[in-house]
């Protein structure tokens, strides 16, 4: 057994046959879809083969058994504790159950590889805690029947232990140590869980239980113990905030005035790096006079720092040698938790001093945890020799976790002014500029910190590397990259998040669905609790998947932290939809009226995605379209509007919305009702698609390149409306069997000169029209080796806001190319990411779910 738990997938396979409820045989192809989805068929199941081979050597020929194509553990020769808790429990047997539950099932086990299964582990571990709990609930209550107290809190306090996030279950322990008379353990009760949600996520208790601890105190809690003669406070210490203590100087009387002048410079120099706080010296001083104290010692500055509520203190020395100085610093926690954090520098005498400091200063950040920054704030301390820099990135990081990324922006362009050469400032401003939609603006900073990479360390560049492969469209390369450094790494929040994020807004052009990105994106948000990014996705994914308790936990966790940033509003709406909360409806409704633009079409754009109620998600986008101001919006609104009313199957609401789109943008109406009545399951008859037709040949596309000011949805196809008209064109007379023609505007579309960024994206579009043509012909094989020739690399700003950046027909057309060739599995990726990222691509979600039935159908019900 023990080489078996050496090799983490294949004791993930055991644990899984034996301990997956109810125990039955369980099919290979489940298994290589739950440990080997990143194997083709032929390797994944040689894979499986030797785990089995493997799992049978070592524990036993008949502990693993098979029955045709299907495999299980044999309960009689396998004993799996997790079953016999489950027996315990349907049986009665709960004080058996308990004795068997001894944590959190297969506590440490990490299979990176195996996302499935990672999912399913965890909805194993919530089931069980949860059992788990109840059992010990019942035995609590079974023993306050009969009037046992000490069972009673016993039982009551092991169920409360099993979920500590649990508010609830801390209000029921508390309410019943307080009815048992032991107020003492009521607040200590509370003051764990007060102190868990503060250490863990930054929150503090509902007003509710706030009230009912309030309620024991008054009925004869303990005084507070008052603040003791040396000051100590009744609230805990800050965690960022510094006091800086006097330093000791030796070997020259002269630099005495260093002692006190050394508290000024370094709290100077540190306040505002970040996170971090200092206390104000003059106060500081003005206290150490007051206490007569001399040199000063460890026991002493943790007194001075206590009394100003500082969690962290600093003392340190100068010597004077030779003309040169030394000088020293030590950083401490109040608490005495961390370890100490030394920084030692040289100095040119008394004119080096200043140049000491700042080393000083990016020394303690470099080796401090994460409390001031985290591994990248470390990091940025050794990979500038510039305070200034340090500081203006360290501003930006903490603007940028708060998702304020304006400000974010601002400081990490302050720190690249500052330093140029900063490697890990450019990387961020890049990503700023990414987070913002800015893919442009993002590419020149990302150039410049791959430029400047040589203080960095490997792990570093390979984040550098990922993310100019992401800016680049090749999403392949950047979430190859992030998984190599999560699985070196397991707790880069930055690396989880990011391969999530990668994921998330890249899957459906590459035939995968975004809800792969849970399992990274969960990951991420438990090592940081607070990640907004992790936090907005996890809350569309669990709209998306209609998991509405889900979706209403981390909407609120979302507000709770972030209520105030950009993203709160589009899930505000998404919240108050999905959860049809009418009251939250009509203030979401006013306050996405009042908002700026691309905050609106965010917010609409989401909430027709991910809501499911597509009659809802119109009547909202209805309600802010009337009242947006800017006619760019506007036009913007109408095409989501039209999309949305083809998506409803009303193309006469859609012909319509186009036809009011016109007068803000006569291109893009133009583009979309040709690219929506060309589309094969579209209901439209021979009048609309020549009349179609006829338009587009006597349109004069626009050839000059719109405003920058204009949302992105109308700027996207800048350069190319002379090949999008070609395409369309070839798209309309396919529909109506005139190959041959359309093959000749699939030339003209190639023929035209296009801008050098998006000649890709061009001879794509004249591909699509080819495979339309090879299917109308009935050479779906044909189809797919051109459809295979398409560029992976499409930049997901662009695609999320048009149907023809995204290549959404001719993703659609290659699920039906792969059905009609028999590969109908290959095709079901395809099918689910249409009209997941784009509200452009919602007429595409019904016939999807046709197909996708069908393929389900065919194969028996299974997927």
């Amino acid at each position: 057994m023990a080489a078996v738990v050496k090799q983490p997938k294949r004791l993930a396979v055991v644990a899984y046959l034996a301990a997956a409820s109810p125990h039955r045989f369980h099919r290979r192809d489940t298994l290589l879809a739950l440990f080997w989805p990143e194997l083709d068929d032929a390797h994944a199941r040689s894979a499986l083969r030797r785990a089995l081979y493997f799992l049978r050597g070592e524990l036993g020929s008949g502990a693993v058994v098979g029955r045709g194509d299907e495999v299980a553990t044999a309960p009689d020769v396998l004993w799996c504790d997790v079953l016999a808790f489950r027996e315990a429990l349907d049986t009665g047997g709960l004080i058996d159950a308990l004795d068997l539950y001894r944590g959190d099932l297969l506590e440490g086990l990490f299979v990176p590889s195996a996302p499935e299964f990672e999912r399913w582990l965890e909805s194993e571990r919530g089931q069980l805690r949860t059992r788990a709990a109840g059992a010990a609930w019942k035995l609590a209550g079974e023993a306050e029947r009969v009037g046992d107290r000490a069972e009673t809190v016993r039982w009551a306090q092991r169920a409360a232990a099993f979920t500590p996030d649990d508010e609830g279950a801390t209000q029921r322990l508390i309410a019943l140590l307080d009815q048992e008379g032991d107020r003492a353990a009521a607040l200590q009760a509370y003051e764990t869980f007060a102190r868990r949600l503060a250490d863990e996520y930054d929150l503090q208790p509902s007003p509710e239980t706030r009230t009912l601890i309030d309620a024991v105190r008054a009925r004869g809690a303990p005084a507070a113990t008052p603040p003791s003669a040396t000051g100590e406070p009744a609230a805990p210490p800050l965690p960022n905030l510094i006091a800086v203590l006097p330093f000791t100087v030796r070997g020259d009387e002269g630099l005495r005035y260093l002692r006190e002048g050394t508290v000024d410079l370094l709290s100077a120099k540190l306040d505002r790096a970040g996170d971090v706080g200092t206390v104000d010296p003059r106060a500081l001083l003005r206290y150490v006079q007051f206490l007569g104290a001399g040199d000063i010692d460890p026991q002493l500055a943790r007194t001075v720092a206590t009394h100003f509520s500082a969690g962290l203190f600093i003392l340190g020395s100068i010597v004077a040698v030779g003309g040169a100085l030394h000088v020293a610093a030590t950083m401490y926690d109040t608490t005495g938790q961390a370890r100490e954090v030394r920084a030692d520098v040289a100095a040119d005498g008394e004119a080096g001093i200043m140049e000491a400091v700042d080393a000083l200063v990016r020394q303690l950040i470099a080796q401090r945890p994460a409390s001031l920054g985290g591994r990248m704030a470390r990091l940025a301390a050794v990979a500038t020799d510039s305070l200034p820099a340090l500081k203006e990135y360290l501003v930006g990081e903490r603007a940028f976790r708060a998702g304020r990324y304006a400000e974010a922006m601002g400081a990490y362009q302050s720190a690249v002014n500052e330093d140029p050469t900063f490697a890990l400032g450019h990387y961020r401003l890049a990503a700023t500029y990414s987070a913002c939609g800015m893919l442009e603006a993002a590419r020149e900073p990302s150039a410049r910190a791959w430029e400047h990479r040589d203080r960095l360390n490997v792990h570093t560049k390979l984040l550098l590397e990922a993310q100019a492969a992401w800016l680049g469209g090749d999403a392949s390369s950047a979430e190859g990259l992030y998984t190599r450094i999560v699985t070196t790494s397991p707790d880069d929040v930055e690396a989880w998040f990011l391969l999530g994020d990668t994921t998330f807004n890249s899957n459906p052009y590459r035939g995968r669905s975004i809800v792969e990105a849970r399992q990274p994106l969960e990951r991420a948000l438990a090592l940081d609790p607070k990640h907004i990014g992790a936090l907005s996705h996890l809350v569309k994914l669990a709209a998306l998947e209609r998991r509405y308790e889900d979706l209403d936990e981390l909407f609120h966790r979302f507000t709770r932290v972030h209520g105030t940033t950009d993203p709160a509003l589009s899930l505000r709406a998404l919240h108050a939809l999905a959860l049809r909360d009418r009251n939250a409806r009509e203030r979401v409704t006013a306050d996405l009226e009042a908002a700026v633009g691309v905050t609106v079409a965010h917010a609409l754009g989401d909430v027709a995605l991910y809501v499911g109620d597509l009659e809802e998600a119109y009547r909202l986008a209805q309600a802010v379209t009337s009242r947006a101001q800017s006619p760019g919006l506007r036009g913007q609104l109408r095409l989501m509007l039209a999309h949305l009313a083809f998506a409803r199957q009303d193309p006469e609401a859609g012909i319509e919305q186009l036809a009011r789109a016109a007068t803000a943008d006569r291109a893009a109406a133009i583009e979309h009702r040709a690219f929506l009545l060309a589309l094969p399951f579209i209901d439209a008859s021979g009048d609309q698609l020549d009349d179609v037709r006829k338009v587009l040949v006597e349109w004069e596309p626009p050839t000059a390149d719109r405003s920058r000011d204009e949302p992105l949805a109308l700027t996207a196809h800048d350069g190319i409306h002379l090949h999008l008209r070609s395409y369309l064109l070839g798209l309309i007379v396919a529909r109506a069997g005139a190959c041959d023609a359309a093959l000749g505007y699939a030339e003209e579309c190639e023929r035209l000169g296009a801008p050098v960024e998006k000649q890709t994206a061009v001879a794509d579009l004249a591909k699509g029209v080819r495979a339309l043509v090879a299917v109308h012909r009935d050479e779906p094989a044909h189809a797919l080796e051109i459809l295979d020739t398409l560029s992976p690399k499409l930049c997901s700003h662009h695609a999320a806001v048009s149907p023809f950046c995204g290549l959404a027909a001719e993703r659609f057309l290659r699920a039906e190319a792969l059905v009609a060739v028999g590969r109908g599995e290959d095709a079901v990726g395809w099918l689910e990411g249409l009209g997941q990222l784009s509200p452009y691509e919602l007429v595409f979600r019904a016939p999807a779910q046709e197909r996708l039935s069908a393929i389900r159908d065919a194969n028996g019900g299974d997927r």
